[in-house]
C-alpha cells in the first residue's frame, strides 16, 4: 500500500450540507474562511504555503491539496501547507461543543513551535470530535504534549493515513499525545524519526484514562529520553495494540518498544525489531493493570524482551522470539516459543519467507502475507530503515 494511499488525483465528493468556501480565491487566508464560515461549512485551500495559527471553534471541514481552479485535488502535485514558523502556537488550534465535528484532511503542517502549550500541528479540546486524515507532519514542536497532534481534555479523533517525521515534545507523545480521557482510532499511520525531550512515548504517548486503537502503523526511529521509544500508556489508558511494526525505536531507560504504567493495553500480533532500551528492549509493563501480549514477534532486543515489574494481571500466548534477550521480572505466567521467523529482510522488509512459523491460520506478527505480496488492509505499510 502506498505511503498515503488516499493521496494522488481524485475528484472529492463535497459534503452535502453546509456552504462551500475557497481559499485564497474568496479568501485571502485560511483563518479569514474560518471566521467567515458557520457550523458544518466546507473550506477548500488551494495549493501554497500559509504562514498561519488558525484557530477553529466549530465543527468545519478543511481539505488541502486543491489546483487553483478548484477543479482537480491532488495533495502530491498541489501541495497546500501550514507553516507555523515564528508563530508561537499549532498551525490548527480546534475547541468546540459536543456534536461538533473538525475534518482536517490533505495538508502539509510545519514548523510550528508552541513554547507554551500541546499539539504543535494540531491541538483539538473539549469534546469536539475530529478526523485527521492524509496530511504529513514535519518538524513540530509542542512544549509539553503531542509535537505533531494532541488531543486532551475529552476530544475523540479518527488518525488515518498520517506521516509524522520529525516532530517533538518535551513531555509526551513526540507524534501524538492523548490526554484526560481523549479518545481515538489511529490507523494507518507512518511515524519515523519523532522525538520526546523528557519522558516517554516517541511516536504515540496515552495518558490518563484515554482510550483508542492503534493499528496497522509503522513506527521507525523514534526516540524517547525515559519510557516507551514507539508508545507509551501511562494511568488508566485502556487501549489495542494491533498489527503495528516497530523497527529501530529507542528509549533510555524502560520499553524501546512499548511502556505501559498502571494501565490496559491488549498488545495483539505486532512485528518488534531491534528496538533498544537500557533496561528493556521490547515491553515494559509495570504497576497495576490487566496487560494481553499475544501473537506478537520480538527480534534482535537489546537485554530482555519483557520486563514486568508490580502487580499486573498478564496474559500471554503464541509470542515468537528470535534474538531476542530473555525475559525478568515476575515471570510464572509470561510464555514464548523461540524460532527463526523467516523474514524476508530483517531491516527493510518485515513480510513472511515460505516456511516462517509466524504464517498459518493465526499469523504471528503484524504482516499475514509473503515476500512481494501487498499487505492487506489492517497491516502496516513498509519502509526503508537503513539499519544502524
Amino acid at each position: 500500500m502506498p505511503l498515503l494511499s488516499l493521496i494522488g488525483v481524485l475528484l472529492y465528493c463535497l459534503p452535502a450540507h453546509g456552504a462551500t468556501h475557497t481559499v485564497p480565491v474568496q479568501f485571502p487566508t485560511i483563518q479569514s474562511a474560518v471566521d467567515a464560515s458557520s457550523g458544518g461549512d466546507t473550506i477548500l485551500v488551494a495549493h501554497g504555503t500559509y504562514n498561519e495559527a488558525v484557530r477553529i471553534q466549530q465543527g468545519l471541514t478543511l481539505l488541502g491539496g486543491w489546483n487553483n481552479e478548484f477543479t482537480v485535488r491532488d495533495t502530491d502535485q498541489w501541495t497546500t501547507t501550514v507553516d507555523g514558523e515564528g508563530l508561537e502556537s499549532a498551525c490548527f488550534q480546534c475547541r468546540g461543543q459536543e456534536g461538533d465535528h473538525v475534518t482536517i484532511d490533505g495538508f502539509t503542517l510545519r514548523n510550528a513551535w508552541f513554547d507554551i502549550g500541546n499539539g504543535g500541528g494540531v491541538l483539538v479540546m473539549g469534546k469536539l470530535s475530529s478526523t485527521i486524515t492524509n496530511n504529513r507532519f514535519y518538524n513540530n514542536y509542542a512544549r509539553f504534549h503531542g509535537g505533531g497532534v494532541c488531543l486532551m481534555h475529552g476530544a475523540s479523533g479518527e488518525i488515518r493515513n498520517n506521516l509524522f517525521d520529525g516532530n517533538s515534545a518535551v513531555f509526551h507523545g513526540g507524534g501524538i499525545g492523548m490526554i484526560d480521557n481523549a479518545v481515538a482510532e489511529i490507523t494507518g499511520n507512518i511515524f519515523r524519526n519523532n522525538l520526546v525531550v523528557f519522558d516517554s512515548g516517541g511516536g504515540i504517548a496515552m495518558l490518563k484514562f484515554s482510550k483508542g486503537v492503534i493499528r496497522g502503523n509503522t513506527f521507525v526511529e523514534n526516540k524517547a529520553m525515559m519510557r516507551g521509544g514507539a508508545v507509551s500508556f501511562l494511568q488508566g489508558v485502556e487501549v489495542e495494540l494491533d498489527r503495528n511494526l516497530m523497527i529501530y525505536n529507542d528509549c533510555g531507560y524502560k520499553g524501546g518498544a512499548i511502556y505501559s504504567w498502571k494501565s490496559s493495553p491488549r498488545i495483539i500480533r505486532n512485528t518488534l525489531v531491534r528496538n533498544y532500551s537500557a533496561l528493556t528492549g521490547g515491553i515494559r509493563i509495570d504497576e497495576e493493570g490487566e496487560t494481553r501480549i499475544e501473537g506478537n514477534l520480538i527480534v534482535r532486543t537489546s537485554g530482555p524482551w519483557f520486563y514486568r515489574d508490580g502487580e499486573s494481571a498478564i496474559e500471554t500466548r503464541r509470542n515468537i522470539l528470535f534474538g531476542a534477550g530473555e525475559a525478568e521480572g515476575a515471570l510464572d505466567d509470561v510464555q514464548a516459543t523461540w524460532a527463526d521467523p523467516l523474514l524476508c529482510d530483517e531491516q527493510n522488509d518485515q513480510r513472511l519467507r515460505p516456511g516462517s512459523p509466524c504464517a498459518g491460520e493465526t499469523p504471528v506478527g503484524c504482516y499475514s502475507v509473503s515476500c512481494g505480496e501487498d499487505p492487506p488492509s489492517g497491516e502496516p505499510a513498509l519502509v526503508q530503515t537503513g539499519g544502524q
